[in-house]
């Protein structure tokens, strides 16, 4: 959604089953509702003054995933592991892109949503 009046933005399935899966293998509690909010600031790629965010109530939270904590020197086969917790697990939009090059700077919209 580029801002136009009268458009609105449209919730892409793949992106949902995409979060869906990336909960589950973070072992995160998956939300049966979740609900999108307006974030608004001011940055150079975001044309509408806003963007589309999971806020409130994200669609997966209270996860966590067990990743080997690699110390320098340590001369072992088995690495001790770390639980690393994650908060929450959210979709948003991907309002669009930076391009600078040398002293130019160009916006694009073209990955926007």
């Amino acid at each position: 959604c580029l801002g136009h009046p009268g458009m609105l933005p449209a919730l892409n399935k793949k992106v949902v089953d995409l979060a869906i899966k990336t909960g589950l293998a973070l072992n995160c509690e998956i939300h049966q509702q979740s609900k999108f909010d307006r974030k608004q600031y001011f940055y150079g790629d975001l044309p509408k003054g806003y963007q589309i965010s999971q806020n409130d109530r994200p669609i997966a939270t209270n996860g966590s995933v067990k990743v080997p904590m690699f110390v320098v020197g340590m001369q072992t086969e088995v690495f001790p592991a770390c639980d690393v917790r994650i908060h929450r697990l959210h979709i948003e939009e991907d309002t669009a892109k930076l391009t600078h090059e040398g002293a130019d700077s160009l916006a694009s919209s073209g990955g926007g949503g």
